[in-house]
């Protein structure tokens, strides 16, 4: 029988210990809370959280949008180049 892996949740940092065999969960603990916030500390890291999501999503949304555009032009540059090459492609034999 293997050794249980030992994991620590990067979220929460609770730590556990999985069976490899079955995938059961064999052993979990929780950290100790020791420090207690206000409902309104949490609520404004909540909106702030929320609000870096947005902001990430933006970016990525605009990155997705660019590289289309990126995309259309190699095409675009690759069939000009292809309209001047109107030889017969090379096979990789005739590298030897």
């Amino acid at each position: 029988m293997s050794e249980p892996l030992e994991i620590s949740c990067p979220t929460c940092a609770t730590r556990m210990k999985i069976d490899p065999e079955s995938g059961a969960l064999l052993h979990h603990e929780q950290p100790k809370i020791t420090e207690k916030t206000s409902l309104e500390d949490a609520l404004r890291s909540e909106k702030a959280r929320q609000e870096e999501a947005g902001d990430r999503f933006k970016r990525a949304f605009e990155q997705t949008s660019k590289q289309e555009d990126i995309l259309q032009k190699k095409f675009k540059e690759a069939q000009k180049r292809a309209e001047k090459d109107q030889g017969k492609p090379r096979s990789p034999f005739d590298l030897d």
